[in-house]
C-alpha cells in the first residue's frame, strides 16, 4: 500500500449501497464480473492520462458512491485508489481486491458479508479506521481513511533497535484488536503498518482479513502438518497462498490451520526483518520457505549486534514452526516486548551494577576481616525485605495511641467505629507493604523494570502514604464525629495497588524537588478532606496545591493538583470553575504526555457536564477522550469503573436515556465487584447509581431492590449508625413518591428524618434534605401546614449552613414559595419566590433551580392577574430548559403547563389548549405522574371548552382520575368527578 493512500481523522462516512454501480466515462471501461477489480484500476488509469491531457472537465469514474482519482499503491491482491467521498467531500483509500477463483460462490459471498460487518466495527487507535466495505459491479473493495505519512518499513529505517520496539508494540496493539474482534489479519508484515506525521502507528490493508472461524475452515488437512510432496502438489494446483510468503507463517503456507498464531509469526518476522535488516528465513518459492520454517532455526543472531539477547529470545518464540510453542497471543507477545528500550536496557544495566556492588562489597569486607569469602559476606541488607518500616510512621506507630484515645470516647457507637477504622487501615497500610514490596523486587532482583518505571511507581506509593498519614492526623481528637468522618475516608482511600501500572513520568529538576514536596503535602491534606466530606476545606487545599504547583513550574505537579482542584470546585457546586481548572489540566496532559492524568481530567469532566454543566455534547466529547486515553495505557480497571459511571450519569442526567444509563451503570457495577481491595463504597455507589435510573424508569421493585443492596453494603462498612446509611434511606423515600406511593414515601422519609438527627454531628445538608422532600410529599398528599413547616426548617438550616450551595438554599426558599402559594398567601408567595432568584444571583450553574423558581413565580402572577409578568417568566424558563434539551424536559412541561394555566386565566383557551398539548408531549420521557395528571385534566378541560375532541377530553379526565384515586388527593378528586358528571356522555345519548 502506498503509504500517502493511508486514510485521515476519525468517523465512519455513510455506507455506500453494497449494490451500487460501477461508472466510468467509457461503457466498454466497466469491469466485467470476472476481472471488475483490474479493469476498475484501468479505467482509473485513463481518467488519470485523460485529466492530463484534456483537463479537468474529464468526468471521473465512480465505485458505488464514491468518486475515484488516482492510483495511489498497487499489491498481489488488491490496489490502492484515492477516492473521495461525496457525503462528506472527504478524501479516502479505496482497496480495490482482484477477484478470482477463490472469490466466488454463496457460501464465500456471506462470509465476505460477516467479514465486512466485523471490519467496520474495529475502532482504535492503532488501527486505520475503515469507513465501508462491499461489493459493487462485481468489485469488492474496502474503504478506509487517508493518512499522511509513511509505512512501518521506511519509518523503521536507520532507527536503533529501541525505537524499533516502541513502533512494533505500537502496531501489535492494533493486531491484538483485530484478534479481539474475532478477526485474522493474514498479512500482517511493515508495508501493511502505516506511520502518520503525528507518529500514530496504525495497522492497514485489510484486504485478507477474515473471520477468526472462517481461517479455521480454511484448512483442509484438519491441521495436520502438510508433507512436503503434498505441499508441492497443492502449490503447483493453486499458483499462490494468501499472504506474502516471506512473512507467512508454516500453516499458512500449507493452508493446514490457519488462525490467530499466524499473524503472531507474520509479526515476529517482520519485528525479526527490522531488527536485522534481513527475514528470519531464506527461501526463492514457497516449498523452501515452509521447508526452512519448519526444519531449520531462524538465521543467527549477528556477531556485535546492539539487539539484546532478551529481546532475540522473545522475537524467535514467535517464529516457532508449531503454533503451541509460540507465545499464547499477541498481548502475551507484547508484555514481552513492552519494556521498551530505555526501560529493559536500564534495568539490565542497574541489576549488573547493583551484582557487581554487592561482590565488591563482598570481597572488602572479606579483605578486611580477614575471614573467609561466604555467604554471609556476600548478602548485604535487602532493600526490599521489610517494607512494613515504610508505612509504619504513617499508621502503626500511632494505632495504640488513638486506641486508647477512642477507648475514653463516651459516645457509645464511638468504640464500634474505631475498630472499622483501625480495620481499614491495617487492611491499606499491608496492600501498600505488599504493593511497595512487589515494585521494589522487579528493579532491584528481577530486572524486570527500569530505574525510571521504579522511580514513578515509587512516587505515586509515597503519595499514597502521604494521604494516610493526613488521614490518621484528621481522626485528632478522636472523636465520635472525626471517626465517622474517618471510617468513610479509610473506605475511600485510593488503593496502592493502582502504583504498581503507573507508567513513565517526567522527572523533577533537582532543585524542584524541595518545593514539590510541599505540594504533594497539600494535595494529601486535600484529598483527606474531600474523602472526609469537608469539601471547602478540601476546595482550599487544592487551590493551595495548585498556586505553589505554578511557581514550581513542573507540569506533571502542577497537571495533578489541577485535576484534584477541578474535583473539589465540582463539589463544593463550582461548575463553571470546576470545568476551568480541569480543561487546563486536560491541555497540560496532552502537552506533556501525561495520559493518565488526562484520562482523569476528562472522566471528571464528563461528571461535571452531567451534574453541574447540563452539558451532553461536551460531556460525551470529554468521555470520548478519557476512553481513548484509557485505551492507549491499557488502564488499570479502576479508572475504566469510574468512566463508566460518569457515562451513566451523563445519559441519566443530561441525554434522558434511561435504558443507556443503566447499561452503563450496570457495567459500572460489575466492574467494580471485580476491583481488587476495599471496593465496598464504590459498589455501594453503582448500587445507588442503578436504583436511582430504574425508579425514573418506574421499575421500583428492582430499584428497592439496588437501595437495598447499597444500604447494607452501606452498614456492613461504615456501621449503623453512620450518616451515609440513611442516603438510601432516603433515596427509597424518593422512589417511592415518585411511583406515586405517597403513603408509603411519606413512612420512609421520616425514618431518613430520624436517622439524619440521630447520627452524630450528621450535617446539615443531610437534614434539610430529609425536610425538603416530606414537604414535597405532604405537599402533594394536600397537608399544607405541615409541608410549609418543613419547608421552612430546612430553608433555616441551609441559610445557617456555610457548606449549603446557593442552589440548594434557593430550593429551599422556593419550597417554602410554593407552599405559601398552594395555602392563598400569593403575595408573600411571590416575595418569596423573589428571595430564591435573588440567592441564585448572576451564578449559570443552577440552570434547573432558576427555571423552577421562574416556574412558580409565573403560576404566582398569573394568580395575581398580572399577566405579562407570568408570561415573562415562563418565557425565561422555557429559554432556560430548550437550552438544556433533555436533561430539563420536566422544566419545559412544567413551564408550559404554567402557561396553558395563564392563558386559561386570560379566558383565551385555544392557547391554553396548545400550551398543555405541548406539555404532554414534553413529559413522554418524564417520570412525574402528579404532572402528567394535572396536565391531562387540564387539557380535558380545555378540549371542551374549544369545542374539541369530547370523547378525548373524557378518557384524559378519567385517567387524571384515576391516578388521584390511587394518592388519595381528595381535592382533585372531587373537582375532576364534578366535571366528568357534566361532560361526560351518558349511556343511551347520542355523542
Amino acid at each position: 500500500m502506498d503509504p500517502a493512500s493511508s486514510p485521515d481523522e476519525n468517523g465512519p462516512d455513510t455506507a455506500a449501497d453494497p449494490a451500487g454501480p460501477v461508472t466510468t466515462t467509457d461503457a466498454d471501461a466497466a469491469p466485467g464480473p470476472d476481472s471488475a477489480g483490474r479493469d476498475l484500476v484501468a479505467a482509473v488509469l485513463y481518467y488519470e492520462g485523460s485529466r492530463a491531457l484534456f483537463g479537468a472537465a474529464t468526468p471521473a469514474p465512480r465505485l458505488g458512491k464514491y468518486t475515484l482519482e488516482r492510483i495511489l499503491g498497487a499489491g498481489a491482491f488488491g490496489t490502492v485508489i484515492l477516492g473521495r467521498n461525496p457525503d462528506t467531500e472527504g478524501e479516502v483509500a479505496i482497496k480495490v481486491l482482484h477477484s478470482d477463483e477463490r472469490h466466488r460462490g454463496a457460501r464465500e459471498a456471506q462470509r465476505l458479508q460477516r467479514e465486512a460487518l466485523a471490519l467496520a466495527q474495529l475502532a482504535h487507535p492503532n488501527i486505520v479506521p475503515v469507513y465501508d466495505a462491499g461489493m459493487a459491479g462485481g468489485a469488492r473493495y474496502v474503504v478506509m481513511r487517508r493518512v499522511a505519512g509513511a509505512t512501518l518499513r521506511a519509518a523503521q529505517q536507520g532507527r536503533p533497535w529501541r525505537d524499533v520496539i516502541d513502533l512494533y508494540v505500537a502496531a501489535a496493539r492494533g493486531l491484538a484488536a483485530v484478534h479481539a474482534a474475532g478477526l485474522v489479519h493474514r498479512d500482517f508484515k511493515a508495508d501493511n503498518v502505516l506511520v502518520g506525521v503525528d507518529g500514530q502507528v496504525m495497522l492497514a490493508d485489510f484486504g485478507l482479513t477474515c473471520l477468526a472461524d472462517a481461517a479455521d475452515e480454511s484448512t483442509d488437512d484438519g491441521g495436520r502438518a502438510a508433507s512436503p510432496s503434498a505441499l508441492a502438489a497443492r502449490l503447483t494446483r493453486t499458483g499462490e497462498a494468501p499472504g506474502t510468503p516471506v512473512y507467512m507463517a508454516p500453516e499458512a503456507i500449507a493452508n493446514t490451520g490457519l488462525g490467530r498464531h499466524s499473524d503472531l509469526y507474520s509479526f515476529a518476522a517482520s519485528l525479526f526483518e527490522a531488527l536485522y535488516g534481513v527475514p528470519p528465513f531464506a527461501g526463492d518459492s514457497l516449498l523452501a520457505l515452509y521447508l526452512a520454517a519448519t526444519s531449520e532455526p531462524p538465521r543467527a543472531r549477528p556477531d556485535g549486534s546492539a539487539v539484546p539477547v532478551w529481546l532475540d529470545a522473545v522475537v524467535r518464540a514467535g517464529l516457532r514452526a508449531d503454533p503451541r510453542e509460540r507465545p499464547s497471543s499477541v498481548d502475551a507477545m507484547i508484555a514481552d516486548l513492552d519494556f521498551r528500550a530505555r526501560e529493559r536496557s536500564e534495568a539490565d544495566a542497574q541489576a549488573r551494577r547493583a551484582r557487581r556492588k554487592r561482590f565488591m562489597a563482598g570481597l572488602g569486607v572479606a579483605a578486611v576481616c580477614g575471614v573467609t569469602l561466604g555467604a554471609a559476606t556476600m548478602r548485604p541488607t535487602d532493600p526490599c525485605a521489610d517494607p512494613q518500616t515504610k508505612i509504619a510512621a504513617a499508621w502503626a506507630d500511632h494505632r495504640d495511641a488513638l486506641a486508647a484515645d477512642a477507648e475514653t470516647l463516651d459516645e457509645p457507637q464511638g468504640a464500634a467505629i474505631w475498630q472499622r477504622v483501625r480495620a481499614l487501615l491495617d487492611r491499606h497500610a499491608a496492600d501498600w507493604a505488599a504493593t511497595s514490596a512487589a515494585v521494589c523486587r522487579a528493579t532491584v532482583h528481577d530486572a524486570t523494570q527500569s530505574q525510571e518505571l521504579f522511580d514513578a511507581r515509587v512516587a505515586c506509593l509515597d503519595q499514597r502514604r502521604r494521604v494516610l498519614a493526613a488521614l490518621v492526623e484528621r481522626l485528632r481528637p478522636v472523636s465520635a464525629t472525626s471517626l465517622a468522618q474517618g471510617v468513610q475516608a479509610a473506605a475511600r482511600l485510593d488503593p496502592p495497588v493502582t502504583c504498581a501500572s503507573v507508567t513513565r513520568t517526567p522527572r523533577p529538576a533537582p532543585a524542584q524537588r524541595q518545593a514539590l514536596v510541599a505540594v504533594q503535602e497539600l494535595l494529601a491534606q486535600a484529598r483527606v478532606r474531600e474523602l472526609s466530606g469537608d469539601y471547602p476545606g478540601a476546595d482550599a487545599a487544592s487551590e493551595a496545591a495548585v498556586r505553589d504547583a505554578r511557581v514550581v513550574g513542573f507540569a506533571p505537579a502542577l497537571t495533578e493538583a489541577l485535576v484534584a482542584h477541578g474535583r473539589t470546585r465540582w463539589l463544593v457546586h463550582a461548575g463553571a470553575a470546576a470545568q476551568e481548572a480541569l480543561a487546563e489540566a486536560l491541555d497540560l496532559a496532552e502537552e506533556n504526555a501525561l495520559d493518565e492524568l488526562g484520562a482523569d481530567a476528562s472522566s471528571l469532566l464528563t461528571k461535571v457536564a452531567a451534574l453541574e454543566l447540563h452539558d451532553a455534547v461536551r460531556g460525551e466529547e470529554w468521555a470520548r477522550q478519557s476512553r481513548r486515553k484509557l485505551t492507549r495505557i491499557a488502564a488499570e480497571p479502576w479508572r475504566q469503573s469510574e468512566l463508566l459511571s460518569n457515562r451513566g450519569l451523563l445519559a441519566f442526567h443530561v441525554a434522558g436515556d434511561l435504558d443507556l444509563a443503566a447499561a452503563l451503570h450496570r457495567e459500572a457495577l460489575a466492574a467494580r465487584e471485580r476491583l481488587p481491595g476495599e471496593v465496598r463504597l464504590l459498589v455501594a455507589d453503582s448500587h445507588q447509581n442503578l436504583g436511582n435510573v430504574l425508579a425514573a424508569r418506574g421499575a421500583l421493585t428492582d430499584a428497592l431492590a439496588h437501595y437495598g443492596e447499597s444500604q447494607r453494603l452501606n452498614r456492613e462498612v461504615l456501621g449503623e449508625a453512620h450518616p451515609r446509611i440513611f442516603d438510601d434511606v432516603y433515596n427509597r423515600a424518593a422512589a417511592l413518591y415518585e411511583a406515586g406511593d405517597y403513603a408509603q414515601a411519606e413512612a420512609v422519609a421520616e425514618a431518613a428524618l430520624a436517622g439524619y438527627l440521630r447520627a452524630n454531628d450528621a450535617g446539615g445538608g443531610d437534614v434539610a434534605d430529609a425536610h425538603i422532600l416530606l414537604a414535597t410529599i405532604l405537599e402533594t398528599r394536600r397537608q399544607l401546614a405541615a409541608a410549609l413547616a418543613h419547608a421552612r426548617l430546612a430553608a433555616g438550616i441551609l441559610a445557617s449552613d456555610p457548606e449549603a450551595s446557593p442552589g440548594k438554599r434557593a430550593i429551599a426558599v422556593e419550597r417554602v414559595g410554593s407552599l405559601e402559594r398552594e395555602g392563598g398567601d400569593l403575595d408573600a408567595a411571590r416575595r418569596t419566590y423573589d428571595q430564591a432568584l435573588a440567592l441564585l444571583g448572576d451564578d449559570r450553574n443552577f440552570a434547573g433551580e432558576r427555571a423552577s423558581i421562574l416556574i412558580n413565580r409565573a403560576s404566582s402572577s398569573a394568580d395575581l392577574q398580572r399577566f405579562a409578568d407570568a408570561h415573562r417568566d415562563c418565557d425565561l424558563a422555557l429559554a432556560i430548559a430548550d437550552a438544556a434539551g433533555p436533561a430539563l424536559a420536566r422544566y419545559r412541561a412544567s413551564a408550559l403547563r404554567a402557561r396553558g394555566r395563564t392563558f386559561m386565566w386570560e379566558e383565551r383557551p385555544g392557547l391554553a389548549r396548545a400550551a398543555f398539548e405541548a406539555a404532554l408531549a414534553s413529559l413522554m420521557n418524564v417520570q412525574d405522574p402528579p404532572m402528567r395528571a394535572e396536565v391531562k385534566y387540564l387539557l380535558a378541560r380545555t378540549l371542551i371548552e374549544t369545542d374539541g375532541d369530547r370523547q378525548r377530553a373524557v378518557a384524559l379526565a378519567r385517567e387524571s382520575l384515576e391516578f388521584y384515586q390511587s394518592t388519595g388527593h381528595d381535592v382533585f378528586i372531587h373537582e375532576i368527578l364534578s366535571w366528568l358528571a357534566i361532560h361526560q356522555p351518558r349511556t343511551g345519548t347520542s355523542q
